[in-house]
C-alpha cells in the first residue's frame, strides 16, 4: 500500500499520540491535522475537528490512488466508532486501534445521473493539484518593464499582460478600468510601474475596502521591496490605518507631500480625511503618480448605502487632477474580477480623467467551484443539511448567512457537533477581532510569519470576505440566500483561490426568500426626502463664486432627528445622488497656503484652525441651475434611483434564477456580468465544472461541463498623444518614419544607440527581430523608471495607436503582413532597418506606401 505525503504524515502523527509532535514544516491538511490533535489535549479542538479532517485526509489518498485509511489509537480523548459514523466514516478494531476508511459524500442531487457526475466532481476537488480541472493558465513571457519591477519572468496569463501594459502605457490624466479575474494578479499590474522608479520619487494611492487587505498588500510590497534591493519608506509602512501610532501617521503624511512615500494603502474614509491635505499637496506638486481603487466594484455597491465615501473620494480625485500641472496628472485605476455594465457606467462618470476613460476587459467565469443548490421547507431540514455538509466536506470553509445574529448561533451549533476550531466574522467585530479570525484561520499572521492553525470553519456575513486571500478554501456553504447574484459570486469566489477545484453549496429554507428580497432594495432617498435635505443645506451656503457655494453637511430640518453622523452620512449620500444626476460637483473644503516663511507649527495652527471650521463643510459647484426647479430636480433624481434600481433588481432576480436549477449557473453569470460599450456587447465565456442543470443534461469533458477559452482584451487604446513622438519633425506629414543604419557599420551598436534615444524621450513600444531581448533589459535597466514594452508576437503592431519601433533583422528577413497593413494605416511607426533593406523594399515592394527615411546618424546628431 502506497501513502501520499499527507497520509503518511497523519499517521506518522498519530503513532506519536499522546505525545504529538509540534513539526514546523508541515503544510494544508496535514498542518490543520497536527493543530486539531494538539488542540484536543490542549481542549482548544474537540473529537468532531479531528474527525472531519481525518476523512479528509483519507479521501485524498484515496483519490490519488493512495492509502486510504488511517490507524487510530483507541483513547477517551480520540474520536469513537458514533464520532466515525457522524462524519461519513467507518471504524474497524484491529488491536489495540481502529482501522478508519471513509465513503465519498456530495449535497444532495435529484437523480442517479447527476449523482454519477457529483461523486466525480468530489472525486476532482480531493484530487487537487493532481486534478485534470486544475486551473492552467497561459503564460507569457514577461516584458522589460515587468521583469525590471517585480523580478518575475512571465505574465501569468493573456488577461494580466494586457492590463499590465495598457496601465503601464496610460497616459497622464487617463483612467483605465481593468476587469481581471482573481488569480491573475491584479495587484502586480499596479505594482510594476510603481516599484520601476528604484528612486522612490512620486507616489501612489491605492483605496482599500478593508484594514485587513491594506496589511496584506502591505505585507506583499515589502516583500517585493525587499526582494528587489530597493530603500523603504522612512517609517517602512505602507498600510495607513487606524491602529498606527500618531507619530507614524504623523511621518507618512509628510512623506506623502514630499513625494517620497512609494505607496500608500489606505481606506475612503481616511483618504478624504486626514490624508486628503497632503494627498493634495503632493497633486499640486506633481507628485502623485497613480490613483487606484482596488475592488472596484465596491463604489457601486457600497458606495449607495453604508460607505459614501466609496464615491466621495471622486470630487478629492477630481481636485487632484485641476491642482496637478499640465502632463503631471495622476494616472487612475480601478480594478475588479468582476464588473457589471451599470457598475462600469458608475466608475467612469465618478473617477473619468482627461481622456475618454479605456476598459480593459479580461473578465472570466471562475474554473474552481461546482455548485449544488438545495431548497428546503423549513429551517430544520435546511440546518440538518448544513450541518451534515460542514462535517463531510473539505476544509478550510466558509459558511455565509445573511444576518449577523445567526452567526454566533450556527458556531453554538457546529460547537455543540464537536467542531471547535470555529469562528464567527460579521460587522460587529473590530479590526482585531477579524485579524485574530483571519491569522488563526489562515495559520499566518499578517506580516507573513507562520502561526498555528486555530480555526478550519468561518462563520461570516457578506462584512466576511472582500480582502480575504487564503488559497486553499476548498468549500464554500451559504446557509441562507444572497440578496444579489453578485453577493453569491463574490462569496464564492472565496474558494479555490489557488487554482484547484472546489464546492459551493446552497442550501435554502422558504423563509430565506424573504430576508433576501428585504436586504436586496437599496436604501435611497426619495425626491422629496432629497429635496428638503438639500434645501436644508443650501440655506447655510456661504457663496465663493457664480456657482460655487460652501454648505454645512451637519445641516438639517426641524423634522429630521437622527445623530449626527447617520444624519451627515445621509447628506454626503444626497450629494453623491445629485452628482451622478449631473446637477453638482462637490469637494471637500480647500485650506488656505500657508506663508512660505511660516514655521511648521504656524502652517499647522493654520490648517487646525481651518478644518475646526470647516470640516463638517462641502464645496459644491452647481453644473445645472434648472436643479431650483422642483420638477426638474425630482425628475433627474428619480432618474438615478430608477437605474439603481434596475441593476438592483436585475441581480436580485439572477439569485433566484439561481435557485430555480433551471438553468447552467455558468449561463447565468455570463449573462448578469456581459458588459454593453461602445456599441459591442462583451460576455465572459460561459465555463462551468458542474451545477445542477449541467449534471442533469450534460457530460462532462476533462473536468468541466462548459469549458470557455481564456480571453484576449485589446491593450487600452488611448488617443495617440505627441509625448510618444520625439520623430515628429522627422515624419512630418507622414505617420511613418524610416531609420537606416549604414551598410559599413554594426547594427546592434547603431540600433542600441538609437533606441536609447527614442525611449529616453518618451518611445514606450517597442518591436521586430532586430531589437533582442538581452538589448532591450539592458536599455530597461538603464532607462528606468521609463517602461520598455517588448512586441514579440507584433500583437501592438495591431493593437496599439501609440507609436511603435519596429526593428528588422540584420539579415534582412521579409516584414511581417502586420507591419505592413500597419504602414497602409495612421498609427504611428518607426521602421529601423539597413540601408540595404530600405533600398530593395522601397523599389519592388508596391504594399510599401512612401513615408521619409533618414539615416540614423542623422537622427541622432538632431538629438
Amino acid at each position: 500500500m502506497t501513502y501520499s505525503e499527507t497520509t503518511r504524515t497523519a499517521q506518522r502523527l498519530l503513532d506519536a499520540w499522546p505525545d504529538v509532535p509540534k513539526e514546523d514544516n508541515l503544510h494544508g491538511c496535514a498542518r490543520r491535522f497536527r493543530d486539531a490533535l494538539l488542540g484536543v489535549k490542549s481542549g482548544e479542538a474537540a473529537v468532531g475537528d479531528v474527525t472531519s479532517l481525518a476523512r479528509q485526509i483519507i479521501l485524498d489518498g484515496r483519490a490519488r490512488g493512495s492509502a486510504n485509511e488511517l490507524l487510530f489509537r483507541r483513547s477517551a480523548e480520540l474520536p469513537d466508532a458514533t464520532d466515525w459514523s457522524r462524519a461519513g466514516c467507518h471504524a474497524m478494531t484491529i488491536g489495540d486501534r481502529s482501522r478508519i476508511t471513509a465513503e465519498w459524500w456530495h449535497p444532495p442531487t435529484t437523480d442517479d445521473i447527476s449523482g454519477r457526475h457529483a461523486t466525480e466532481d468530489i472525486r476532482e476537488i480531493y484530487r487537487g493539484e493532481f486534478s485534470i480541472a486544475k486551473r492552467h493558465l497561459k503564460s507569457l513571457v514577461g516584458d522589460p518593464f515587468w521583469q525590471e519591477a517585480l523580478g518575475y519572468r512571465t505574465y501569468v496569463s493573456t488577461g494580466q499582460r494586457q492590463a499590465a501594459r495598457s496601465v503601464a502605457l496610460a497616459p497622464p490624466g487617463s483612467t483605465t478600468v481593468v476587469c481581471l479575474p482573481t488569480g491573475h494578479g491584479k495587484t502586480a499590474v499596479v505594482q510594476a510601474p510603481i516599484l520601476l522608479d528604484r528612486e522612490g520619487q512620486g507616489v501612489s494611492i491605492v483605496v482599500v475596502p478593508t484594514v485587513v487587505l491594506a496589511l496584506d498588500m502591505e505585507r506583499r510590497f515589502k516583500e517585493l521591496v525587499r526582494d528587489r534591493g530597493l530603500s523603504p519608506s522612512s517609517t517602512d509602512r505602507y498600510a495607513y490605518t487606524g491602529d498606527l501610532p500618531d507619530e507614524v501617521k504623523a511621518s507618512i503624511r509628510d512623506e506623502i507631500r514630499q513625494g517620497r512615500q512609494r505607496v500608500v494603502f489606505t481606506s475612503p474614509e481616511a483618504l478624504t480625511s486626514a490624508l486628503r491635505p497632503a494627498v493634495e499637496t503632493a497633486a499640486r506638486e506633481g507628485r502623485l503618480r497613480y490613483f487606484v481603487l482596488d475592488e472596484a466594484h465596491l463604489v457601486e455597491q457600497w458606495g449607495n448605502e453604508f460607505r459614501p465615501e466609496f464615491q466621495s473620494i471622486s470630487h478629492l480625485h477630481r481636485r487632484c487632477l485641476q491642482l496637478a500641472p499640465s502632463g503631471r496628472e495622476p494616472v487612475t485605476v480601478t480594478m475588479s474580477a468582476t464588473l457589471t455594465t451599470h457598475q462600469i457606467t458608475t466608475l467612469t462618470d465618478l473617477f473619468g480623467g482627461i481622456y475618454s476613460p479605456e476598459v480593459v476587459w479580461a473578465a472570466q467565469l471562475r474554473h474552481e467551484p461546482s455548485y449544488y443548490v438545495s431548497r428546503f421547507g423549513d429551517e430544520d431540514d435546511r440546518t440538518a443539511a448544513v450541518l451534515e455538509a460542514v462535517v463531510k466536506l473539505p476544509k478550510p470553509m466558509v459558511l455565509y448567512v445573511s444576518r449577523k445574529e445567526d452567526a454566533p448561533r450556527w458556531a453554538e451549533l457546529l460547537r455543540d457537533h464537536g467542531l471547535n476550531r470555529t469562528t464567527v466574522v460579521t460587522g460587529d467585530n473590530d479590526d482585531d477581532e477579524r485579524r485574530d479570525a483571519l491569522e488563526g484561520w489562515a495559520g499566518r499572521a499578517h506580516n507573513g510569519a507562520a502561526t498555528t492553525t486555530r480555526y478550519d470553519i468561518v462563520i461570516g456575513t457578506s462584512a466576511f470576505g472582500v480582502g480575504v486571500d487564503l488559497n486553499d478554501v476548498r468549500s464554500v456553504i451559504h446557509a441562507c440566500l444572497p440578496e444579489t447574484i453578485d453577493r453569491y459570486y463574490q462569496e464564492v469566489g472565496r474558494g479555490g483561490r489557488d487554482g484547484q477545484p472546489c464546492i459551493a453549496y446552497l442550501a435554502v429554507a422558504e423563509s430565506d426568500l424573504a430576508i433576501a428580497r428585504s436586504l436586496g432594495q437599496q436604501k435611497l432617498l426619495t425626491a422629496e426626502t432629497a429635496l428638503k435635505r438639500w434645501n436644508a443645506m443650501y440655506a447655510t451656503r456661504e457663496r465663493l463664486g457664480t456657482t460655487v457655494y460652501r454648505l454645512d453637511t451637519n445641516a438639517r430640518t426641524a423634522q429630521q432627528s437622527e445623530g449626527y453622523e447617520r444624519h451627515r452620512t445621509w447628506n454626503i449620500r444626497l450629494l453623491n445622488l445629485m452628482t451622478r444626476s449631473g446637477l453638482i460637483e462637490f469637494n471637500d473644503p480647500t485650506p488656505p497656503e500657508s506663508d512660505p516663511s511660516s514655521t511648521s507649527e504656524q502652517r499647522a495652527a493654520l490648517l487646525t484652525g481651518f478644518y475646526e471650521r470647516y470640516g463638517d463643510h462641502v464645496d459644491v459647484t452647481i453644473t445645472d441651475t434648472s436643479l431650483f426647479d422642483e420638477k426638474v430636480f425630482s425628475a433627474r433624481i428619480n432618474a438615478t434611483r430608477d437605474a439603481i434600481r434596475h441593476a438592483n433588481d436585475r441581480a436580485t432576480n439572477a439569485i433566484l434564477d439561481v435557485l430555480s436549477n433551471k438553468e447552467c449557473i455558468g449561463t447565468l453569470l455570463s449573462k448578469h456580468y456581459a458588459v454593453a460599450r461602445n456599441g459591442v456587447s462583451l460576455h465572459p465565456g460561459v465555463t462551468c465544472r458542474g451545477c445542477p442543470a449541467c449534471r442533469r443534461a450534460r457530460d462532462a469533458s476533462n473536468g468541466f461541463f462548459r469549458l470557455a477559452p481564456e480571453p484576449y482584451p485589446f491593450v487600452a487604446g488611448y488617443e495617440a498623444t505627441d509625448l510618444d513622438d520625439p520623430l515628429a519633425r522627422h515624419r512630418g506629414s507622414y505617420s511613418h518614419v524610416s531609420l537606416r543604419w549604414s551598410a559599413f557599420g554594426t547594427p546592434r551598436w547603431e540600433i542600441e544607440r538609437v533606441l536609447r534615444e527614442l525611449v529616453g524621450r518618451g518611445v514606450r513600444v517597442v518591436g521586430g527581430p532586430g531589437a533582442p531581448d538581452s538589448l532591450l533589459r539592458i536599455l530597461q535597466r538603464e532607462l528606468r523608471p521609463a517602461p520598455i514594452i517588448a512586441d514579440r508576437d507584433d500583437s501592438l503592431l495591431v493593437e496599439y495607436p501609440g507609436t511603435v519601433v519596429w526593428v528588422a533583422s540584420p539579415e534582412d528577413d521579409p516584414w511581417p503582413a502586420d507591419l505592413i497593413a500597419r504602414l497602409n494605416s495612421v498609427d504611428r511607426t518607426y521602421v529601423v532597418h539597413s540601408e540595404s533593406d530600405w533600398e530593395t523594399r522601397a523599389t519592388y515592394s508596391r504594399d510599401i506606401p512612401f513615408f521619409p527615411s533618414h539615416s540614423i546618424t542623422t537622427v541622432l546628431e538632431h538629438f
